[in-house]
């Protein structure tokens, strides 16, 4: 199936560019254009990463990632905050329990950048949990 990047915006303009660029990462981006949609999906999916809009839906991406994270599903799953450049929203973004947070306007190269670096970490992280002390690895036949 390969890796899976759920992009949460309810402007489809933007939602689209994002999109792209995922797909220009080497992932495959999901949809959702709501909070509602973004929850089930995000627990329906298990995405690799979810990036968020700030401004979804009138709502707070903050809070949406906050919940996200809070999720059983949410354990280990890396979120994304694309927030407005405005005085706090990094610190907002980190303190509610986002991995990281993507100021806009950004360049295209920055967010595919980033997609990129969090996917390798992830993938890393995966590999590591795998392998038990002594380098035998949990998966069968290996």
């Amino acid at each position: 199936m390969g890796v899976i990047v759920l992009v949460a915006d309810d402007d489809p303009v933007r939602s689209e560019r994002v999109r792209n660029l995922v797909e220009r990462a080497g992932a495959r981006p999901l949809a959702a254009g709501d909070r509602v949609e973004a929850m089930v999906l995000f627990v329906r999916c298990a995405p690799d990463l979810t990036l968020v809009q700030d401004g979804l839906s009138a709502d707070r991406g903050v809070e949406l990632c906050k919940d996200m994270k809070t999720l059983r599903a949410g354990r280990g799953r890396t979120v994304v905050l694309l927030a407005a450049r405005r005085p706090g929203s990094r610190r907002a973004a980190l303190e509610s329990a986002c991995d990281a947070c993507v100021q806009q306007p950004f360049e295209d190269a920055t967010l595919i950048r980033t997609v990129r670096r969090l996917l390798s970490i992830r993938r890393g992280a995966a590999l590591r949990k795998r392998v038990r002390p002594g380098g035998v690895s949990d998966e069968k036949g290996t």
